[in-house]
């Protein structure tokens, strides 16, 4: 399983992703970097999500990061599906970072990543979706898209994520199907991370792990 699905330590990880986009900035390698935008955000997102779950002030440098990824994501193009599937997940994770609960801006990431086919960083966006619409009381659509993630995740060995998927479902008493059936994979997704997608993100994640 690609290391790019497992949640960052936030201070390690943070230095080595900024350390990675700027040796990708300096090569423009629009394929690396969309990734470790991505990557980036997630983590002041969640780093901003600890904060308030603590009831602590979110700390200023991680609003400054975020309007620095935000600014770098503004000047980089998005040619390719899954460019344009990380575009829609740092819009995500920035609209995450900031407390807001848009569930517009995650479908816009769930459709993203169906387009690009890549399972990984749909499963990814199908759980914060559902997170959003259990926010909202929206619980038969966060029951269907918890187990579309949980379902993915757990045909691709995406463990982290199926646990997240899993953790949610028993906290918003949401239904998940038994150990022995968990679904089909959508129509045009490929069923293992092969695609340049996860190429890419196992890539960065690596290289920032």
């Amino acid at each position: 399983m690609p290391r790019w699905c497992t949640a960052p330590a936030t201070w390690p990880a943070r230095e080595k992703v900024a350390a990675r986009l700027a040796a990708v900035q300096r090569t423009l390698s629009v394929r690396y970097a969309w990734p470790l935008l991505w990557l980036g955000m997630r983590i002041e997102a969640d780093q901003a999500t600890r904060a308030r779950d603590r009831r602590e002030d979110l700390p200023a440098q991680s609003a400054e990061r975020c309007r620095d990824l935000t600014a770098m994501a503004a000047e980089l193009a998005a040619p390719t599906p899954p460019a344009r599937g990380y575009l829609a997940l740092v819009r995500a994770e920035q609209s995450r970072a900031a407390g807001d609960a848009d569930q517009d801006i995650w479908s816009s990431a769930v459709a993203a990543w169906r387009q690009a086919g890549e399972p990984y960083p749909l499963a990814y966006a199908l759980l914060r979706l559902a997170e959003v619409q259990c926010t909202l009381g929206e619980r038969q659509s966060a029951t269907g898209n918890v187990q579309q993630a949980h379902a993915i995740a757990s045909q691709i060995g995406a463990e982290p994520i199926e646990q997240e998927a899993a953790a949610l479902a028993i906290r918003a008493r949401l239904s998940l199907p038994d150990g022995s059936s968990v679904g089909a994979m959508p129509d045009g997704i490929r069923p293992a991370a092969s695609g340049p997608a996860s190429t890419a993100a196992s890539a960065a994640a690596s290289s920032a792990a």
